[in-house]
């Protein structure tokens, strides 16, 4: 399979993004900021985005204003009829030990 190839878009571009609820994807960030900073990748993070992402960001306005300064969304693109594309996410999953 050839490689991808990216192409950058504008936020106004990703579907959802304007609903999305941001304030909730910049906590999840923070938590993998954490593992990111102490892990091996730690200087794949610079230090101007370590400092934004420890700044409080509990609402939406400012969580997408964060996002919109400090990242840069791709369109992957791919030669053949189907892509593959994996991403993580962080499960809500509800338990009782009854």
């Amino acid at each position: 399979m050839p490689p991808a190839r990216y192409q950058r878009v504008d936020f106004g571009e990703v579907p959802g993004w304007v609903e999305d609820d941001h304030a909730a994807a910049f906590a999840a960030f923070q938590l993998s900021l954490q593992a990111l900073t102490t892990g091996p990748q730690r200087n794949l993070i610079t230090a101007g985005l370590q400092s934004a992402a420890l700044l409080a960001a509990s609402d939406t306005s400012t969580a997408r204003t964060f996002f919109e300064r400090n990242c840069a969304p791709h369109r992957v693109l791919h030669d053949e009829s189907n892509g593959f594309l994996t991403a993580y996410y962080e499960p809500v999953l509800r338990g009782a030990r009854t």
